[in-house]
């Protein structure tokens, strides 16, 4: 009912409103004018429809619209009253007392429609200016997401530059000593081919670092499916057995059954899992047993990757995922930063934390449905 009108233009929706109770109200008039005096009831029922256009008039325009309508209502059936029920002063009184109920029903009601009213304008402007938090939250956040990616390539740029140096140093040394002569007036022939190697190298890990580098700075976009993780894991497993024994290293896996398929990448969930598991290899140091699990939980899969190897100082588990960090001799610290680009794109997590006794786990979380938005 209040809503009725709403497409009228602003400006004429009053008037159409009032239109609309004037003419229900002579309508009402109208029709209990012509019902003859000797049916009663028929009358009394008719007398009610004066109800209508009050209640109408208080929802629109609350108590003192209502209070309009009724008085207007009681002009066009008093005379009724008058000329009609004369002869009937009980039923006259009774009449009489329906216009007052027709003041008192119109006022409650407008009242309440005014407090309605008042309690909805205070939401909409609550609404609008939550919205406008809103906005500005996310404006800020976005800045913020700016500033913070300024921040990491300046660190990267950083960090980029002292990893450089060091190959580069033992690069220029090496050529240095495969100048022609500079090795015949050394008297070290047999070292020309370490020198080689050495370059190589180097060169092998500067592309490593590059190619790592490029891989943090510009992600590939996620091409969604919904894949099975259980065979994504197996592969993974398969791949890494070989190298798992070769380094006394023991695997043990348990995959929960039925688990449903995810929208995820399924080379870029394969890359992340098999960085895990190498690095979990290499941290045990030919000893131990590498643990991978993968369950479901709330609507999202959890794999942990546990190791036995020395583990992580707690002073550096914030560390981890950031980039160039690494506590290997030849690692470039971009792997676990990547794995984290890449869950974090897939509208999961990955965390670091002791394991026990020894060790690490790494647990990664990855929600059965695809992200709305991919970060």
């Amino acid at each position: 009912m209040p809503e009725f009108g709403q497409h009228a233009p602003p400006e004429w929706r009053p008037h159409f409103r009032i239109g609309i109770i004037v003419a229900a109200t002579v309508a009402v008039t109208i029709t209990y004018a012509n019902i003859p005096s000797e049916q009663r009831l028929l009358s009394k029922l008719v007398q009610y429809l004066y109800f209508l256009p009050t209640l109408m008039a208080a929802l629109w325009f609350g108590w003192r619209g209502a209070l309009a309508s009724a008085t207007f209502a009681a002009l066009c059936y008093m005379p009724r009253i008058l000329l009609f029920w004369h002869s009937a002063p009980g039923y006259q009184s009774d009449q009489y007392s329906e216009v007052v109920d027709l003041f008192l029903i119109g006022a409650i009601i407008g009242v309440l429609a005014d407090r309605d009213r008042r309690r909805r304008v205070e939401l909409e402007a609550t609404t609008s200016q939550l919205s406008r938090t809103y906005r500005e939250l996310q404006e800020n956040f976005e800045h913020l997401k700016r500033a913070e990616r300024f921040s990491a390539i300046g660190q990267m740029a950083a960090g980029l530059a002292h990893e450089i140096r060091n190959p580069l140093a033992a690069i220029e040394g090496a050529a240095d000593l495969l100048t022609p002569g500079a090795a015949e007036q050394s008297g070290q022939q047999a070292m020309q081919q370490e020198f080689v190697g050495i370059i190589k190298k180097e060169c092998r890990r500067l592309s490593r670092l590059l190619t790592g580098m490029l891989d943090f700075a510009r992600p590939r976009t996620p091409q969604f499916q919904f894949t099975s993780v259980a065979p994504l894991l197996e592969s993974v497993i398969s791949l890494i057995t070989a190298f798992a024994q070769k380094s006394g290293v023991t695997i043990q896996w348990s995959i929960e059954p039925a688990l449903p398929a995810i929208a995820c990448d399924p080379e870029q969930i394969k890359q992340v899992f098999l960085n895990l598991a190498m690095n979990a290899v290499q941290a045990m140091n030919n000893q131990g047993t590498l643990a991978i699990t993968a369950a479901r939980r709330a609507g999202s899969i959890v794999i942990e990757v546990r190791d036995e190897g020395p583990g992580i100082a707690p002073e550096n588990l914030d560390k981890v995922f950031s980039p160039f960090f690494t506590t290997k001799t030849d690692g470039t610290g971009l792997g676990l930063p990547i794995a984290q680009q890449i869950v974090v794109r897939h509208g999961g997590v990955i965390m670091a934390d002791p394991n026990t006794p020894r060790g690490t786990v790494f647990t990664v979380v990855l929600p059965v449905e695809r992200p709305r938005t991919a970060l």
